[in-house]
């Protein structure tokens, strides 16, 4: 999924105990959809419900939430949830959507 990809390539950047331990840092899809419509191509839609878990983590839970904001503003437009554990777990939950476009026409043998 490439906007799952993305967020993740922002996290480990933007947080520096990401950086130090890119371990720590969990992507996930857990449940998801295909949107595909009958036509000339095959162009379609996944919609998927991303996990982002970041475990043992010290910081600021603010050190998480601002790259995370400043990502969905850019890219999805969107709102998240998360929580924070009294383990120092977080975890955030993303409706996340990606289109892909085909033009040509699939052809399989058998």
């Amino acid at each position: 999924m490439i906007k799952l990809q993305s967020l993740r390539q922002h996290l480990l950047a933007s947080i520096p105990e990401l950086k130090r331990n890119p371990e720590q840092l969990h992507t996930f899809v857990n449940d998801g959809k295909i949107k595909f419509a009958r036509g000339t191509n095959l162009s379609h839609q996944y919609t998927v419900d991303a996990q982002i878990i970041i475990t043992d983590y010290s910081g600021s839970l603010d050190t998480v939430m601002i790259p995370l904001l400043q990502w969905l503003k850019e890219t999805l437009h969107k709102y998240s949830r998360g929580c924070l554990s009294a383990t120092g777990r977080v975890k955030y939950s993303l409706p996340l959507s990606d289109r892909v476009s085909n033009e040509a026409d699939l052809v399989c043998s058998g």
